[in-house]
Order: C-alpha cells, then sequence, then structure tokens
C-alpha cells in the first residue's frame, strides 16, 4: 500500500511539509512518479521509519494496522502506480 504525505503527516502529527522533508533529506524513502512533485510512501518504510526514529508503539500498530478496504483508511490512501508511465 502506497500512503501520500498528508496520509503519513496525520498518522505522525505532523504537517505534510514535514514529511516531505523527512523524504528529500532521505529519511523516509518514498516513490515518485515522472513530471509529479508527489511523493508515495509504501507502508513497510514507514513502518521502519517510525521504529527507527522511536514512535510510541501505539502509533506504529496504527500505522501497520490500516487496511485500504475500511472507509477510515480509504479517505487518507492515495493509489498510485510506484513504477510510473500512463496505465
Amino acid at each position: 500500500m502506497l500512503l501520500g504525505t498528508s496520509a503519513i503527516a496525520k498518522l505522525l502529527s505532523v504537517t505534510p511539509r514535514t514529511v516531505a522533508k523527512f523524504c528529500d533529506d532521505g529519511r523516509l524513502p518514498f516513490h515518485q512518479l515522472p513530471g509529479s512533485r508527489h511523493r508515495r510512501v509504501q507502508l513497510p518504510d514507514l513502518v521502519t521509519f517510525m521504529r527507527d526514529h522511536k514512535f510510541p508503539d501505539k502509533m506504529i500498530a496504527a500505522a501497520q494496522s490500516m487496511d485500504p478496504a475500511t472507509p477510515e483508511s480509504a479517505a487518507v490512501v492515495q493509489p498510485c502506480h510506484a513504477t510510473g508511465g500512463a496505465q
């Protein structure tokens, strides 16, 4: 599952700009389509980032339990084709 910076920001209680800085600084791996400024992060990469940066276990569990099939998660998950190209 790929998450956008807004979804991650909401989960981490930071701003989307802060998440973008985490990505741009190399602390949080991300995917970006050619010609797009939008960043997408794979859920396992986010969980690893949270563990490495000592986020509370409760927040990590919330991230791990995100399911795109639930209405709450669907509202924050923005699907994206990480490999790029038009479909």
